[in-house]
């Protein structure tokens, strides 16, 4: 039924999700131990859904997220059967995703940019990721200030501090969305 994919999809998500928070936030080991469920929920959502591009949204995250591991972290993986994903196919699923008109697309951008703001040598794709959401919600704080951080990663610093200062400004005018930058720009 419709309903068991729509829960289906929202479980696989739902728990890549929450393991690739738990990596952020530095729970290096929980969120290992929680990849195992994640990658069983998005290969069982693709194998009901082979032919849909949505469907392989929480297969690419996992993959794009646990694919570029370093040996010694492969053979710890190895170690406690742990399932490793393949980075460059994950990253590829995710820019198919991003250019596709699925409804998939905007998650598999707001995950392109952050994949693209960890790694130097994709500081141009990471500000074109920028640059297209931010055109597409233009009154997003969050976007915005990944929009200023891409400027400033490129070093180009009149352009990033323009952006600043437009959030400042809007921070200042108390312009609805903008109080919780409040907060990211005073850490």
């Amino acid at each position: 039924s419709p309903e068991y994919g729509r829960a289906l999809y929202f479980n696989a998500l739902g728990r890549g999700l929450l393991a690739r928070f738990k990596a952020l936030r530095g729970y290096d080991f929980t969120s290992r131990w929680g990849t195992r469920g994640a990658a069983d929920a998005a290969d069982e959502l693709i194998k009901r859904y082979p032919d849909n591009l949505d469907a392989h949204l929480p297969r690419a995250i996992f993959d794009a997220t646990w694919g570029g591991s370093s040996i010694w972290q492969r053979m710890a993986l190895f170690t406690l059967t742990m399932p490793r994903g393949n980075r460059e196919r994950g990253i590829q699923t995710l820019e198919e995703i991003a250019e596709s008109d699925t409804d998939s697309r905007f998650w598999a951008m707001l995950v392109l940019m952050d994949i693209f703001m960890a790694d130097q040598s994709t500081a141009q794709q990471y500000l074109e990721t920028a640059e297209t959401l931010h055109t597409l919600f233009p009154d997003n704080s969050v976007i915005q200030l990944e929009l200023a951080d891409s400027f400033r990663g490129l070093e180009r610093w009149v352009l990033a501090e323009a952006v600043y200062q437009s959030i400042l400004t809007k921070v200042n005018n108390q312009v609805q969305s903008y109080d919780e930058v409040v907060f990211e720009i005073s850490r």
